[in-house]
């Protein structure tokens, strides 16, 4: 294997490619061509990014000084603080998109080594890490309808490091937290995207902090982030309140109860027009030798059946109504070809079996297309990361593919199964929606 620090370095090399050729925001919007090619990059960078991250996690938790180790945050500095990422997010409709999922994966990265011990380097690159990438791509993640939740993560992030610097009595990382800190509560007190309230109407319990020192230190940045920040910025704002809250909130009573309203008519809406899909009507209440097997919550669901001492499962999940690929290029929602990836698992008592990758496909005649095709000895192969995934299926020799088509076709995939998981997909994540509003609705009442 590469050392870890070469395994690092290839991959922000490889992170550095897409931004590189991003160049500026008018090159990137000149066409509609251009715009798709620069929504490519920016996904292909974001998934990168967030690759690279879930390789780090482990090794900035460990309580080391490793000098390969130390190393691996300016690296990180490099890739996510390119001078290009902000124009290539912002190029495009889904950057801020984009910017949310590099952003949640970094936070969360880096919280686990700031609480559980890590070096005190770690932590405070780790402060300016996210401070600047939050800055750096603040006007791409405020078009986000969750920026809020985002501002709270990067929030409470702070406030474990200056405690942190406080319970390690670390005077250096204590005071470089909090300016840090009081460095974000500026930017957004001036740009009014944060306001402040009566402390009565406080939204700070959403911080959930137990330590009241933190609490008080918060409180202390937010006095004297407002004191940078000129009076007329600070008028709409009724400034000198102790409360801090997004900018335009008002008291949660009020405002949940106005969200539980609207929550409530676009649940009564959804309920008088759903209406399940004949396929399933069908599948269900046919004779089958499959047991469906769906959790309410759960986004995962599989068809079961025994066959001979074999078990059968197919498995697939919801479907999102949201296709970002499809809406950058163009493409109309009639038009677009429903699919649905789903994997078929045929097992013996003993562990051993064998593991298709499939994906429904449109027309009559053959409703699946199979991508490759696992086979393992026990339970411990069959969920190994590092097992071998078989070969792709197009390159098996035409007979063998008709023979494992045969094969499927004997445990009983078919056409009508395929039809019932196209259509259960798109029908659970209806049901879940359906779900998530009343259950939202139900706690903001």
């Amino acid at each position: 294997e590469e050392p870890r620090l070469e395994v690092v370095q290839a991959v922000q090399r490889s992170l550095s490619g897409p931004v590189d050729a991003a160049g500026v925001t008018e090159r990137a919007t000149s066409s509609g061509s251009s715009c798709r090619s620069y929504g490519a990059k920016e996904a292909a960078w974001s998934r990168v990014a967030v690759s690279l991250l879930n390789y780090v996690g482990p090794i900035l938790s460990r309580p080391s000084n490793d000098e390969i180790d130390a190393q691996i945050l300016p690296l990180l500095k490099q890739t996510l603080l390119h001078a290009h990422v902000p124009s290539l997010l912002v190029a495009c409709p889904h950057g801020s998109h984009w910017a949310r999922c590099v952003l949640e994966k970094l936070v969360s990265v880096l919280t686990g080594p700031v609480t559980s011990g890590a070096p005190l380097p770690v932590v405070r690159d780790a402060v300016s890490l996210v401070a600047k990438f939050f800055l750096q791509n603040l006007q791409c993640l405020q078009r986000h309808e969750c920026f809020g939740q985002l501002w709270l993560m990067v929030l409470r992030l702070m406030l474990h490091c200056i405690k942190r610097g406080s319970d390690d009595r670390h005077a250096e990382l204590e005071e470089i937290a909090i300016e840090t800190l009081k460095n974000l509560l500026c930017v957004l007190l001036s740009t009014q995207m944060l306001g402040f309230l009566p402390t009565k109407d406080c939204f700070l319990w959403l911080f959930e902090l137990p330590p009241l020192k933190v609490a008080v230190t918060l409180g202390a940045c937010m006095r004297q982030a407002a004191a940078r920040v000129p009076l007329g910025r600070l008028a709409p704002f009724a400034a000198g309140r102790a409360g801090l809250c997004l900018a335009g909130s008002r008291a949660f009573s009020a405002a949940g109860s106005k969200v539980g309203k609207v929550l409530g008519s676009e649940l009564q809406h959804e309920q008088e027009q759903y209406e399940q899909a004949k396929e399933i009507k069908s599948f269900l209440s046919s004779n089958s030798d499959f047991k469906l097997v769906d959790k309410e919550g759960d986004v995962n669901m599989a068809l079961e059946k025994q066959v001979g001492e074999k078990t059968v499962r197919i498995e697939f999940q919801l479907t999102s109504p949201f296709d970002p690929q499809g809406e950058m290029e163009g493409q109309e929602e009639e038009a677009m070809e429903e699919t649905t990836e789903f994997s078929v698992s045929v097992e013996e008592k003993s562990g051993a079996g064998v593991t298709f990758y499939c994906s429904t496909q449109a027309g009559e005649d053959h409703r699946y297309v199979i991508g490759n095709l696992r086979t393992y000895t026990s339970a411990e192969e069959k969920e190994s990361t590092t097992a071998y995934n078989g070969p792709e299926f197009e390159d098996l020799d035409d007979k063998v593919q008709e023979a494992f088509d045969e094969y499927l076709a004997e445990m009983g995939v078919s056409g009508e199964i395929c039809d019932f998981v196209d259509a259960m997909a798109s029908d659970k994540e209806q049901r879940e929606y359906v779900r998530w509003l009343s259950l939202t609705k139900k706690f903001l009442e």
